[in-house]
């Protein structure tokens, strides 16, 4: 405590570094140590450090205590501590996957199975981190069961049909439950030396066009700078958070379950920055990710969102969709009735923009091209036909944004 009140963390890090040493199984000196290391840049070893605490607690069986300690370190760094901020959120996702896990996330495999287009995109996706030299120990054997699997069912099966159940003995198999209920690999972002959006668009011009409109939508090509395109194409590509699955035949990715890096947080930061009027009122509710099976043309059905505000970017190259005018959103002129269950079918939604005759909008795919509209209003997928090589599964990007709660 004197350390602390001095302000001495230097110290304070040697401190805990001892107290890890001497007590090696003890979660607290190993969360401290990630703290102050943290807090003195030492990134490294902070995230050695959150992962140290983080075992020791699941095997302790303090899971839910792990993630509120680490949730509200998260709350006290200032918004552009980019670094430490998404170390302690990728701490947090690998918390939030195995409880969800525990949770019911087994049982429910065990019975249902795993669904073939998550089969496919897993092992394709530890596939690639091999070939680019990523694959770690963690990682082999996961990667060496979920392609036998893979080999075998695709034997079985057809495999052109992604909406196909593929059936394992979870209890003999612990490294196909390891691809469920651990983060295996991030991609890891490097600091960008400029900003993470476009500094040659009039972002003001960008912001006072949306507000204008009474269907506010508007189209922003080249909406990230080159590198941090690229940066995200990549995290998408490698990082193992792809947990949610869908039958309608695409996987899903969210910022509580770890879809989240130094990158994401730049960008939400700028967003606030270059765009006040839009952003700042606001709060982020969630920021998630799609990945489509090229051989099912559907995307996301007709729905609507609980978001007054929404980015959706796309990061696939253009030259992976085989339809240039299609593969990207439809958005329509109608807003979802206050008392809308987001939950409703796509053929309940059909139905009532038919009674209130919706105009859509259509906006074609483009590599980098973001969407910023209001997710309240009703909206689908176009249809997507994209090449069937791994790094051209067709990849969105939504950061969604409503008011703020007030905290009683």
């Amino acid at each position: 405590e004197e350390q602390i009140d001095s302000g001495n963390f230097e110290e304070i890090d040697k401190i805990c570094s001892k107290l890890t040493e001497n007590w090696p199984d003890d979660p607290l000196g190993w969360k401290m140590l990630g703290i102050f290391s943290g807090i003195e840049n030492n990134f490294n070893q902070a995230k050695f450090a959150f992962q140290k605490y983080i075992s020791l607690m699941i095997s302790l069986g303090k899971t839910k205590e792990a993630e509120k300690a680490l949730i509200n370190f998260y709350h006290t760094r200032r918004s552009d501590d980019f670094t430490l901020k998404a170390i302690i959120r990728q701490a947090i996702g690998q918390l939030f996957t195995f409880n969800k896990w525990m949770e019911g996330g087994e049982t429910e495999l065990q019975k249902q199975g795993i669904l073939w287009v998550r089969l496919e995109h897993d092992s394709k996706q530890l596939s690639y981190l091999l070939k680019k030299g990523n694959i770690t120990s963690d990682l082999a054997d996961p990667q060496k069961e979920l392609h036998k699997l893979y080999n075998h069912s695709h034997k079985l099966i057809n495999h052109e049909n992604p909406l196909q159940w593929v059936m394992t003995d979870l209890s003999k198999n612990e490294d196909i439950c390891a691809s469920f209920n651990q983060i295996l690999h991030y991609y890891s972002c490097t600091s960008l030396t400029d900003s993470a959006l476009n500094s040659k668009h009039n972002w003001q011009k960008i912001q006072d066009d949306f507000l204008s409109k009474d269907v506010p939508i508007v189209c922003i090509d080249d909406f990230l700078s080159d590198d941090a395109l690229e940066q995200m194409y990549e995290f998408c590509l490698s990082s193992t958070v792809w947990k949610r699955q869908f039958p309608d035949a695409y996987l899903g990715a969210t910022i509580d379950g770890g879809f989240v890096s130094e990158l994401h947080l730049k960008i939400i930061h700028e967003l606030n920055e270059a765009m006040p009027l839009i952003f700042k009122p606001l709060q982020l509710v969630n920021s998630v990710a799609f990945k489509y099976h090229p051989n099912f043309d559907t995307g996301q059905t007709l729905h609507a969102d609980d978001a007054c505000v929404g980015i959706n970017l796309w990061t696939t190259p253009d030259s992976a969709n085989l339809d240039p005018k299609s593969g990207g959103i439809v958005i329509y002129d109608v807003l979802k009735p206050n008392d809308w269950n987001i939950n409703n079918s796509s053929e309940i939604a059909q139905a009532y923009l038919e009674g209130v005759n919706g105009t859509p909008t259509h906006i074609p795919y483009m590599r980098n091209r973001a969407i910023l509209f209001n997710p309240s209003f009703f909206h689908k997928s176009e249809k997507i036909k994209f090449d069937d090589e791994y790094k051209n599964w067709r990849t969105n990007i939504t950061f969604f944004y409503d008011k703020a709660i007030k905290q009683q």
